[in-house]
């Protein structure tokens, strides 16, 4: 019985760390993500749909068209992956009516994060379809280079605004799903921008580049 138990909980170990090392190379980086993208990974596996959440407008979802008509062979296009179940409101119906918004030319270009200096940031005028555009990311503490990202994979992410929020759909190498964020900007010039991230409340100031 003594080995059985000691076998048992080995093989346990082990999953549980190629589990967390499968998620870390998707892309997943903190406890929200990590729910978020178990999810997405068990209805891709059992082929379940996702669960429909009440929103204000039956009609209206926020959620990208299936397709666009336009020629984006050499853009993924996916959809947006959904929130974890504890949120019960849908956060992201503000930007439903939000495709045709013009954003703010000032947020374009490279942006250094003060409290961590090895992040960094780019908007990007690059369309991706549905009202987004492209941007990207990437931490030089974790030996990553502008260079080292693949076009449109891990790192990239697509964004737009409403007003004083932005939608962000980070992206992964090796799914399809988008993972969400909404970042409201609290200051934005030429110089700096000053955001908090609606989900964890984080503050973040940014020095343009």
């Amino acid at each position: 019985m003594k080995k059985f138990c000691i076998w048992f909980f080995a093989i346990l170990l082990a999953l549980t760390a190629a589990a967390g090392g499968y998620a870390y190379y998707n892309g997943v980086r903190n406890w929200s993500e990590l729910v978020a993208f178990t999810q997405t990974e068990w209805q891709r596996i059992t082929g379940a749909a996702p669960e429909a959440t009440d929103g204000p407008d039956d009609e209206d979802d926020g959620k990208l068209p299936d397709s666009i008509e336009m020629d984006l062979d050499s853009m993924p296009q996916a959809e947006i992956m959904d929130m974890p179940e504890e949120d019960a409101t849908n956060r992201f119906n503000i930007f439903a009516a939000a495709e045709d918004e013009e954003y703010n030319p000032m947020l374009l270009g490279h942006w250094v994060c003060n409290e961590r200096p090895t992040w960094h940031r780019i908007y990007t005028d690059e369309y991706s379809g549905n009202g987004y555009y492209w941007g990207k990311e990437w931490d030089e503490a974790e030996d990553v280079s502008e260079e080292d990202l693949i076009d449109y994979g891990n790192g990239w992410f697509e964004w737009k605004m409403d007003g004083n929020d932005v939608l962000e759909l980070a992206t992964t190498d090796m799914s399809e799903a988008r993972v969400p964020f909404i970042y409201t900007i609290k200051k934005l010039s030429d110089k700096d921008l000053v955001y908090i991230e609606q989900r964890s409340t984080e503050k973040r100031t940014f020095t343009r580049q």
